[in-house]
């Protein structure tokens, strides 16, 4: 979702071979990554993958519960206790939660209320192989003539052989917040057809075989100065708490939402404790 913002600043990493490339319609060669779409399939996937295997384990047991106080007891012991009054003793403890829920446990103030959040608008749609002009993964739109931000071709992403296409396509929040205030017209949708139209990205008269739009309100800390400092209050006052390097996921960084980053770091975790 952060794409609005930090997508410009990728695109220099493309440049100038794989761009030129693209434009040529030649293929260009690109070292193989660790982590890609799995094939025929998505990559939250993983997650639910990982999510069964855990329920599966007779090594885990899963409580579906609030941590109402922790305290750090000495280096490397904790004690946890939960709402419905489970005790916890450890010497390992990882946060992935975010940092105002776990200053609360220690009835510390947090200054996340502060920060300012932007609206996102997603659509997903499925159209015809043949509807689709030009075979692409991910195009990145940096032209302000249009409020289309990112498109992703989830089927080519996925290695998927298929007459149909499933897209999604990412509307800047700052379209949403000059022309509609907060909730988007009953019509956006077809406002977003008719620009991907206009992008030649597919052919006109295109009728989606399936269609379904989301609008997330609030869902983005804008990166702002202001809204940065806020964080890294928190962030200091939680590392008083708990080592930094076991505040993971949306604890470890500002606006910190990366499926790709999270497995890394759950990774990167599992190896320094175990």
């Amino acid at each position: 979702l952060l794409a609005n913002y930090h997508r410009k600043a990728w695109l220099p990493l493309y440049y100038p071979e794989t761009l030129l490339s693209a434009i040529e319609e030649k293929d260009h060669y690109l070292p193989e990554t660790k982590f890609s779409y799995p094939r025929n399939t998505t990559i939250g996937n993983i997650s639910f993958l990982i999510l069964k295997k855990i329920k599966e384990s007779s090594n885990i047991n899963i409580y579906n519960d609030n941590i109402k106080t922790f305290k750090k007891l000495s280096t490397n012991r904790y004690s946890v206790e939960s709402d419905l009054g489970l005790e916890i003793n450890t010497s390992n403890l990882i946060w992935t939660g975010k940092l105002d829920s776990l200053l609360k446990t220690s009835s510390i103030s947090s200054k996340s209320s502060k920060i300012k959040n932007s609206d996102h608008y997603i659509l997903f749609i499925t159209i015809s192989k043949n509807d689709l002009n030009r075979l692409f993964s991910v195009l990145f739109t940096i032209d302000k003539s249009t409020f289309i931000y990112r498109i992703q071709n989830q089927t080519f992403c996925m290695n998927k052989d298929s007459d149909e296409i499933s897209l999604s396509i990412e509307v800047s929040s700052y379209f949403l917040s000059k022309n509609y205030g907060k909730v988007p017209p009953n019509d956006f949708n077809k406002k977003i057809i008719e620009e991907l139209i206009k992008l030649l990205i597919i052919k006109e008269n295109t009728t989606p075989i399936f269609i379904k739009g989301m609008y997330l309100e609030n869902s983005v800390p804008i990166p702002s100065l202001e809204n940065l400092g806020f964080f890294k209050s928190d962030y200091k006052e939680a590392s008083n708490l708990l080592e930094s390097e076991f505040m993971i996921g949306l604890s470890s960084g500002f606006a910190s939402n990366s499926i790709n980053h999270q497995i890394l770091q759950g990774i990167k975790t599992a190896d320094l404790l175990y």
